[in-house]
């Protein structure tokens, strides 16, 4: 959870209150490479936070896979403005 606390102070100032709020809502979780966390078309709950390596967002079109982006340590995606 250090890592969480450590971004979200980064990016916005928080009473202790506020923070222990967004903590309780924090799970902390592991993918194996080439897991799909978001699938086109599909609605999305949560906000991910990179701790460690690296995330491919893309779509695929006629059979063929477009890259749309990349996201690294320290980003987030899954987020409304993602897409």
């Amino acid at each position: 959870m250090e890592f969480i606390k450590n971004y979200l102070r980064a990016i916005v100032p928080l009473s202790d209150e506020s923070m222990n709020l967004i903590l309780s809502c924090v799970v902390e979780e592991q993918f194996a490479k080439n897991s799909v966390l978001l699938t086109q078309g599909c609605p999305n709950s949560y906000m991910y936070v990179i701790k460690e390596g690296l995330v491919k967002g893309f779509v695929e079109s006629d059979g063929k896979e477009i890259c749309l982006s990349f996201w690294r340590e320290n980003e987030t995606f899954g987020d409304v403005v993602t897409y």
